[in-house]
């Protein structure tokens, strides 16, 4: 009888949430003798299903218990089977198997299983008890940490989630190496972050059994960045570029939008000096521009006249610019990079036609020629060495980042990176050689969504993303000092911690201090773009970028 009254509280259970309630009610009634025949109730028996035997442990783990067992109950009236936990049930399965998951570490569970069917079920089998390992595993460190400061706030830092086998606890926050907070969110604010100071943090995540992951790498806010306006009158377009004299001086070359002129600024004690170099008028692109200064600092640049279609280059002599034209015609893109070689002779590289030109004036006239095996070239970049070769990077859609150099007289050509993350876009490169006529490149954002970096060192190209998560473009621009460290300025397009807000930064990432520290220079809305850097022989960073559709120069001094 006992039996009989199971199974009719069963098929009731399901019956209530069955779509085929007048099926459901029907069997009702046939089970409880109803239908014109017989009255002799039901002959329905939980032996008859047959009891799983044999329950065993087959593995476990830190959240997790494995089970096997035996059936040898009639398999065509069979549906499968309940698993019980310590009395209560936890799964069903049609497999005479199953994985218990999400539990907790360090933990006694025991276990049953039944065999059941639509009418009934059966007796539960053997106990079994297993015991969970012990977490002794970290979290994964957390990443894409970014700081900013906010003048009524503090300093805002927000950072990736970490992944842990089991469970994540917390993230703790160190300022300075120093253990600062306990947040159980993936951001924090600390309010004691005043202005005029330099502030480095870290976050380390942990779990419910005090296990710590490694710490972040150090990003850094700093409020000693000093800023000028360059240009207040003007608004400026793309193509901007920064080189130092031999005093330290900066001299940096843009375009002014609103007058429609390519214009070199000269920083001297503090002021700017301004100087209207060519008026190529104010046409939908922006046009591309590149600085180099020779040993006697004089000023030398190339940039595209996209009212004339063409080429220019320009150099200033006693404060009077003198401008010669490269090349011409509508084949050539809106690109051009130019640099100065220890012996004051002077490498350009462009593009036309969908290759990559390279040019110079040894002879005394300008002799250009296009690089085989360079069709798509884009976004290029220009370095010379100690020995006056030329050292190249450039992207081609897929994107695909390269590396071009004659150090060895005929041209060489590397591919040195892949992107996956966008297909068909192309990469903002740059490029610098450090006194051992080494190559370091930066590229990514669009391809790589990351800040991306690599060397040839050792004679290998091995990419590194130093910076991951970077949207909307990053314009990112290399610089080696006199100790062969790098430093690299770029734009983050979206540091918000408030979905429903949009808040970039100015960046600057160093590696001086033997590992790489990331700076927030500044924030705001229109931050960063196009930005270039140059290092002077006292380590300092010298960026220029547009703010706001001013030319903006930045400096730690």
């Amino acid at each position: 009888m006992d039996d009989y009254l199971k199974f009719l509280w069963l098929l009731i259970d399901r019956c209530i949430f069955s779509s085929l309630l007048i099926l459901c009610v029907l069997m009702l009634v046939v089970a409880c003798g109803g239908g014109g025949g017989g009255g002799g109730g039901s002959s329905f028996k939980a032996g008859d299903l047959g009891t799983p035997d044999k329950l065993n442990v087959t593995d476990t783990s830190v959240s997790s218990v494995s089970l096997s067992w035996k059936y040898s109950g009639p398999a065509d009236t069979t549906s499968g089977f309940n698993v019980y936990r310590d009395g209560d049930r936890v799964s069903s399965t049609p497999l005479s198997s199953m994985t218990d998951f999400q539990l907790w570490p360090s933990t006694k569970y025991c276990y049953r299983v039944s065999a059941y069917n639509f009418w009934s079920e059966s007796n539960k089998s053997n106990d079994v008890c297993a015991t969970t390992l012990a977490d002794s595993s970290p979290p994964s460190t957390p990443h894409d940490v970014v700081v900013y400061m906010e003048e009524d706030s503090g300093a805002i830092l927000r950072w990736g989630k970490s992944r842990d086998n089991h469970q994540i606890a917390g993230y703790k926050v160190y300022r300075d190496l120093q253990e600062l907070m306990t947040v159980v969110d993936t951001s924090a604010i600390d309010s004691s972050a005043s202005a005029n100071a330099e502030y480095c943090y870290s976050v380390s995540a942990f779990d419910s059994f005090a296990n710590e992951s490694e710490a972040s790498t150090l990003v850094c806010v700093d409020t000693d960045w000093t800023t000028d306006i360059i240009d207040e009158n003007s608004e400026i377009g793309g193509g901007l570029d920064i080189a130092l004299d031999s005093l330290t001086n900066s001299h940096v070359i843009y375009f002014d939008k609103t007058h429609g002129e390519i214009k070199h600024a000269k920083q001297s004690n503090g002021d700017w000096a301004i100087l209207s170099l060519d008026y190529i008028g104010n046409e939908n692109r922006y046009p591309d521009t590149s600085l180099s200064l020779d040993s006697d600092n004089l000023v030398h640049s190339c940039y595209f006249d996209t009212k004339n279609h063409e080429l220019k280059y320009v150099h200033i002599k006693l404060g009077t610019p003198s401008i010669e034209i490269i090349d011409n015609g509508d084949s050539i893109r809106n690109e051009c990079a130019i640099a100065a070689d220890i012996f004051n002779n002077l490498h350009i590289i462009f593009i036309k036609g969908g290759y990559l030109y390279y040019s110079n004036n040894l002879t005394g006239s300008w002799i250009s020629s296009a690089v085989p095996d360079t069709f798509g070239a884009s976004r290029i970049s220009l370095a010379i060495d100690t020995l006056g070769k030329a050292h190249i990077s450039y992207s081609t859609p897929g994107p695909e980042i390269y590396y071009l150099t004659n150090q060895f007289d005929n041209w060489q050509i590397n591919k040195i990176d892949s992107g996956a993350i966008r297909t068909g876009g192309l990469e903002d490169t740059s490029i610098d050689v450090d006194s051992n006529n080494k190559a370091h490149i930066v590229y990514g954002c669009y391809g790589f969504s990351s800040v991306r970096y690599a060397n040839n060192i050792d004679g290998n190209w091995a990419p590194i993303s130093i910076v991951n998560k970077v949207f909307d473009g990053c314009y990112p621009s290399v610089a080696a000092d006199n100790l062969n460290k790098i430093h690299i300025s770029y734009r983050d397009g979206d540091i918000s911690t408030d979905s429903s807000s949009y808040l970039a930064a100015l960046k600057y990432i160093t590696n001086k201090s033997g590992k790489w520290v990331d700076y927030t220079i500044k924030t705001g809305g229109i931050v960063g773009f196009y930005s270039e850097i140059a290092v002077d022989r006292n380590f300092i960073a010298n960026i220029v970028s547009l703010n706001n559709f001013h030319l903006e120069y930045d400096n730690n001094r």
